[in-house]
């Protein structure tokens, strides 16, 4: 999808975009993943007991191929 939306969206030669990725999302696959994505950060958020877990559970669940994991000391 992200694939799409960069084609879609180019960046403009002043190195932004013309809009926002959300804006060109069509009623089909993109609302329902967005709508998925934000259920999912909704439930890290209610089953986190401060910011530090959150972000810590947010990180685990969209791990980026870059992205390194804190270990607890």
């Amino acid at each position: 999808m992200l694939e799409e939306l960069q084609e879609l969206n180019p960046i403009q030669p002043t190195g932004s975009r013309q809009s926002h990725h959300h804006q060109w999302f069509k009623p089909d696959p993109g609302y329902v993943m967005l709508k998925q994505h934000i259920g999912v950060v909704m439930a890290l958020m209610r089953a986190s007991a401060n910011w530090t877990a959150f972000r810590r559970a947010f990180q685990c669940a969209f791990l980026k191929l870059r992205d390194q994991l804190e270990l607890e000391v």
